[in-house]
């Protein structure tokens, strides 16, 4: 009986290891407040653009390219962006790119607080068929956002002069850069 009660326990110990390892880290390997140097340490490649405020990676997800971007305030890690470098023909692909990523945060944040198609001009509206040219104008939009207890997420579809994004960022919630404060500091120095 006792082997049985310590095999549990060692079961349990390693089930509760997992759980937290999981939550471990905020975006990829890293979490808020990292250094370049700490992140840099975090991923596996070499990064392929780097500045006092940002580093850039290449990579895929989902297999789809895309290149990876930390953004750094104080050298504190505070912003994570995923950019995909994908190209369709058919611009309606965009959308089913869109819908994957959804599901796949849906599966890992569960229900998004937010989830909206945006149009700010109607002219396709009434023809599924030209959504992704909507898009590529800027006339429809596509925007989903979760939250953790660290972290803002969000994923979005939008386009602009016949340029499509498709992006998932993440933000810490605790370090991002507040317009009034920065505005204040701003105004301190005139």
């Amino acid at each position: 009986m006792k082997k049985y009660f310590l095999l549990f326990i060692a079961i349990l110990v390693f089930v509760s290891v997992q759980v937290v390892a999981a939550d471990e880290y905020d975006f990829r390997k890293a979490r808020w407040g990292m250094s370049q140097e700490e992140v840099m340490r975090s991923e596996s490649g070499k990064p392929v653009g780097r500045t006092s405020e940002v580093l850039k990676y290449k990579s895929s997800l989902d297999n789809k390219d895309c290149s990876i971007f930390y953004k750094f305030q104080n050298n504190r890690l505070m912003t994570g962006l995923y950019a995909f470098d994908i190209w369709h023909t058919n611009q309606n692909n965009y959308i089913l790119d869109y819908g994957r990523l959804k599901e796949l945060l849906i599966k890992k944040y569960g229900t998004p607080l937010d989830d909206e198609v945006i149009w700010s001009n109607d002219l396709f509206k009434n023809d599924h068929q030209l959504y992704g040219m909507a898009v590529a104008m800027g006339h429809l939009a596509f925007v989903a956002r979760w939250e953790t207890p660290t972290t803002e997420v969000g994923l979005m579809l939008t386009g602009e002069n016949y340029e499509i994004t498709l992006a998932i960022i993440y933000e810490s919630k605790d370090l991002k850069e507040d317009p009034e404060k920065k505005d204040k500091e701003v105004l301190d120095q005139l």
